[in-house]
């Protein structure tokens, strides 16, 4: 704190909330031990990095140490959580020195000017809530309903602060630890989490409605909604910030991850590592290692990466690689433009994994329709499909991705995808997925309310690079797939001759989109559609899976050259809404008439038409094949 005291008039405000605190107030009883120290250890492995939050934890905390912590500390200013761990009843929370009443409680909290967020994690704190809202405080308030079972209370807290601690809402954060908690074998029976917007009677009543039935029940409140939707910021000295993670070089680990995944990665075929692209890819890697300050080796590293990637990685990888050409001179902004593409980059490979899987599932329920799922999976899947224009951008891919390879665990079924089968341990925990999701996600909701220009943009690009270098180094076996657009088949056969066909098609692995393709073959595949073949030579082009109708192909609809790829968002009143893989600002509603083209002829219109039809169609008989 010294080093704040010294600090200009004019800097200390902001660098008293550059590193804002949470306060977390430990209180055991002898009589009545509680696993204190799990949720301690707990919080101090979700706020493990001091630049960004400092945890300050008083252990058997009494009413007086933490007044006078927090004025010698000189902290009130810099308390954006106040968290209390122990015992609790009703009316009281229960500090070494004595029971403190709610009111003592409010006096305290008073004194935090910019206070987010009070957390009493203790059994039947919800009466304090009321308490706190009518003494004005602007703050949320999460609360407690009848006794807390400790694993409850600790996994709630660390489920929540996790994804807050990631910029994520706390509106956000609370259902994000009730979807975890809910997830799980041994709590999801026995537990009920209610989100509580306001205090009113309405809420009250409709809270006291599930008291009987739940075991626990943690509460959410504010004053009003905004609040809700604050996200963990902190302000930060312009002329300082740019200075931290100088070292940082923009998607060195990223492509150090990818070329690494591709060399060495598990199952990699004899033919592979016998082609040539295999061999100047291991050139370039041992050349770049052997001098990493040479740009120009990198360069040439980059160029043979993109080269082996599925198109809509290798386009936004390129991307990346541009934005970040003269890194240290460029602008906030232009830094910003960069994180904001690292979140695309990580929406298109998370989509290109979940829609292949889907697929995989749809082609196996076509085949059984017994197969053994569980109620929640069932919701899981069905939820996907319940996505709207309010929350299409929240979706939970890594729980549709975890979810589907379950169930093709339990049913012992091998997907298309057979390393799918080793998804678990290829990312040794499927919290990472979460966890990445989360991120992801608060990252979003900081760009879209301007929060982000008061954070560490170097710090939070050096942080998301390496989530995506984590995804891309165990993901290297999409490069053992080819992705594929089916543009058209033309049936041809003469006399005293086997049929054949004419397959228009454009091979999508390369980061630049190569020209149509028509190649003859004795076989056919589906036609106006995505596909995902185990090669492209007459025996393995037609091992593939078909990705549409969750991947479409508009220039292939448009019976046009080359390509553009459109991922499915979500469903809009009657019709479904895809956006395109490039620029997910850009949306294609399949539903409605398709708009008039030049040079497009009536007819050529209602060829369009009826495409989109078919694919509103395979959409519709997937939901009925699920029962949704």
């Amino acid at each position: 704190m010294e080093r704040i005291r010294k600090l200009p008039a004019k800097h200390q405000y902001k660098q008293l909330l550059m590193v804002p605190i949470i306060f977390s107030a430990f209180a055991n009883s002898g009589a009545r031990p509680l696993s204190l120290i799990k949720e301690r250890d707990a919080l101090r492995g979700v706020f493990n990095d001091p630049t960004k939050a400092e945890l300050k934890i008083l252990d058997n905390a009494s009413f007086d140490f933490i007044a006078e912590t927090i004025l010698n500390e000189r902290l009130a200013e810099r308390i954006a959580v106040f968290h209390f761990a122990g015992h609790a009843d009703g009316k009281n929370i229960q500090l070494i020195d004595s029971n403190t009443q709610a009111e003592a409680l409010v006096r305290l909290l008073k004194g935090f000017p910019n206070l987010q967020l009070v957390f009493l994690n203790g059994c039947d704190t919800y009466d304090q809530a009321r308490v706190i809202q009518d003494a004005g405080i602007r703050a949320a308030v999460i609360t407690t309903l009848k006794p807390v079972n400790d694993d409850i209370a600790i996994n709630f807290a660390s489920y929540f602060y996790y994804a807050f601690y990631r910029f994520n809402t706390i509106n956000d954060s609370f259902e994000s630890a009730q979807t975890r908690i809910m997830a799980k074998d041994d709590l999801r029976n026995h537990y009920f989490m209610k989100l509580d917007r306001g205090l009113g009677k309405e809420e009250e009543n409709e809270i006291g409605s599930y008291t009987d039935k739940a075991v626990t029940v943690y509460t959410l409140s504010a004053p009003d909604k905004e609040l809700l939707e604050k996200t963990f910021a902190y302000e930060v000295d312009e002329e300082e910030a740019e200075g931290d993670e100088s070292d940082y070089i923009p998607n060195r680990l990223l492509i150090e991850s990818i070329s690494s995944s591709i060399l060495s990665g598990d199952n990699i075929s004899e033919a592979f590592k016998q082609s040539d692209e295999y061999a100047d890819l291991q050139q370039k890697y041992a050349r770049y290692t052997e001098n990493r300050a040479n740009n120009r080796n990198f360069s040439y590293l980059v160029l043979s990466v993109l080269t082996m990637l599925p198109f809509p990685l290798g386009f936004h990888v390129n991307l990346l690689n541009a934005n970040a050409l003269n890194w240290n001179g460029l602008d906030k902004d232009k830094k910003i433009e960069l994180l904001k593409r690292q979140v695309i980059t990580y929406n298109s490979i998370i989509q290109l994994l979940s829609f292949t899987l889907l697929s995989s599932f749809w082609s196996e329920l076509e085949k059984n329709k017994q197969l053994a799922i569980l109620p929640r999976q069932w919701k899981v899947i069905k939820d996907f499909f319940s996505v709207n224009e309010l929350n299409n951008q929240d979706v939970n891919y890594p729980a549709l991705l975890g979810t589907i390879r379950e169930i093709f665990e339990n049913n012992q079924i091998v997907p298309f995808i057979t390393e799918y089968q080793d998804l678990k341990s290829i990312f040794a925990n499927e919290d990472s997925f979460f966890e990445t999701h989360l991120h992801i996600q608060g990252l979003k909701s900081s760009i879209a309310n301007g929060e982000i220009r008061k954070m560490k943009i170097n710090w939070l690009c050096s942080v998301t690079e390496g989530m995506l270098s984590a995804i891309f180094s165990k993901s290297g076996f999409v490069i053992r797939y080819k992705l594929s657009t089916v543009k058209n088949i033309e049936f041809a056969k003469s006399r005293l001759k086997k049929p054949y066909y004419y397959i228009r098609r454009i091979i999508l692995d390369r980061y630049t989109r190569e020209e149509d393709d028509v190649a003859l073959f004795e076989n056919y595949t589906d036609s106006f559609s995505v596909i995902l073949a185990k090669g492209i030579d007459q025996v393995t082009f037609f091992k593939f899976l078909t990705l549409s109708p969750f991947i479409i192909d508009e220039n292939a609809i448009r019976g046009e050259d080359l390509s553009k790829l459109y991922f499915y968002s979500h469903k809009s009143g009657e019709n479904y809404v895809y956006r395109w893989a490039e620029n997910p600002d850009e949306t294609l509603t399949v539903g409605k008439p398709y708009p008039k083209l030049p040079g497009k002829t009536a007819a050529e219109l209602d060829r369009i038409n009826q495409r989109m039809a078919e694919i509103k169609g395979e959409l519709e008989a997937f939901k009925t094949l699920i029962n949704y």
